[in-house]
């Protein structure tokens, strides 16, 4: 414990989350090529390891797929009792940080990350695949006005783009 206390005690929740995302900015066509493929479910993989890398080489604890039980306000008949966050990071620094980590706006991620707020650092990484030089005003063009239905402050959002195109 005093390696991992050592390691990050300079580290708050967004600095974890600027070294998440550097390292996911790492994730190009050659990486995946080499490593993964390029379908969407091996997209997620490369970018799901990469955070859980991060964090590991950072001394942090993070957990995948952590149980959380659900209030009854926002219960569903396929969610009774309970849901899985994507990642938990244990910060020693600060709130513990939860992540959803998707590749469309999913309004039950973002649910769950409302309700988690309270007591935990909520964060909504939204990703796609993308060739070229794409900015993210075109992120959300196939889901217009979409991003506006997700604007509680608590619940940090970070649009990451995959890069397909062939690196000079």
């Amino acid at each position: 414990m005093e390696g991992q206390i050592s390691k990050t005690e300079n580290l708050n929740h967004r600095s974890i989350m600027d070294l998440i995302m550097e390292d996911l900015n790492k994730i190009d066509k050659k990486y995946l090529e080499l490593n993964y493929g390029f379908s969407k479910a091996e997209c997620t993989s490369a970018l799901s390891d990469s955070i859980v890398n991060t964090c590991e080489k950072l001394g942090l604890r993070i957990v995948r797929e952590e149980k959380f039980k659900l209030p009854e306000s926002i219960r569903t008949n396929k969610r009774k009792y309970g849901c899985n966050v994507d990642f938990y990071i244990i910060n020693p620094n600060g709130r513990d940080i939860i992540i959803e980590l998707d590749s469309s706006l999913n309004k039950w991620s973002y649910q769950k990350l409302e309700y988690f707020s309270e007591d935990y650092n909520a964060v909504w990484i939204v990703w796609k695949r993308g060739r070229g030089n794409l900015n993210y005003s075109n992120f959300f063009e196939k889901s217009r006005n979409k991003e506006s239905d997700f604007n509680n402050e608590n619940v940090s959002f970070f649009k990451h783009i995959v890069d397909l195109s062939k690196k000079p």
